[in-house]
């Protein structure tokens, strides 16, 4: 199959995806789309590579990450589709045009072969330290917390032995600044009482901010939030 492994690691695990009432969101559901890969790995390639051509809409949940407060992304020069970038070659998820922003010389759209891998490490990073600041489990790290939970550091051998580990800096905000002193490759956001993110909130002291939230940008620049 032409591509297998580019469409099938990245846009598969993507095809099932289910749309929920309000706000209606994309939702991945990886064990089913494994399941999808192994029965039909041909059926899975073509709903992938339908998905990974398909225009997003505000309704389906585009614009909702790294934009300023009320600016949908598509006003805010953001993509549509994922093909919109990444399309060369056509349709799979390779790479693409220049793009006019980071500096003088832009960026250069890469191809996405592999990605799917990248992200799955990206997003057990978190988890791990997740798992080490969030005490009540709620998906948040409170003020508390964060004190109690002191340097952000993960077991690159999953708690098997390695005497090796990766800091990622503090959950707490130890220079008084506002904001957790963690390494900027994460993606700090605050959030309310209920775990819903506060738009415009910079600092532990902005009103209704009762913890934050945070994940791996595995991609590099993805883990500039820029301005919320």
């Amino acid at each position: 199959m032409r591509r297998a492994g580019a469409v099938t690691w990245l846009c598969s695990a993507l095809a099932l995806a289910a749309y929920s009432a309000e706000p209606a969101r994309v939702h991945v559901d990886h064990t089913t789309a494994a399941a999808l890969i192994a029965a039909d790995p041909a059926q899975a390639s073509a709903a992938g590579r339908a998905l990974f051509c398909h225009e997003f809409t505000t309704r389906e949940g585009a614009g909702e990450a790294r934009v300023h407060p009320g600016v949908p992304a598509m006003r805010a020069a953001r993509a549509q589709s994922c093909i919109v970038c990444h399309n060369v070659p056509y349709g799979d998820a390779g790479a693409g045009a220049t793009i006019g922003r980071s500096g003088p010389s832009g960026r250069n759209t890469p191809h996405l072969f592999g990605a799917g891998a990248v992200e799955q490490l990206g997003e057990a990073v978190t988890a791990a330290l997740l798992t080490r600041a969030d005490r009540d489990g709620n998906g948040s790290v409170s003020r508390v917390e964060a004190d109690a939970a002191g340097q952000a550091l993960v077991d690159p051998d999953g708690g098997n032995g390695s005497e090796t580990t990766v800091d990622f800096g503090a959950f707490a905000d130890a220079d008084h600044d506002g904001r957790p002193d963690l390494d900027p490759a994460l993606r700090v956001w605050f959030v309310d009482r209920d775990g819903r993110r506060l738009p415009g909130a910079r600092t532990w002291d902005d009103p209704g901010v009762a913890g934050y939230r945070f994940a791996l940008g595995a991609f590099g620049w993805s883990a500039d939030d820029g301005e919320d």
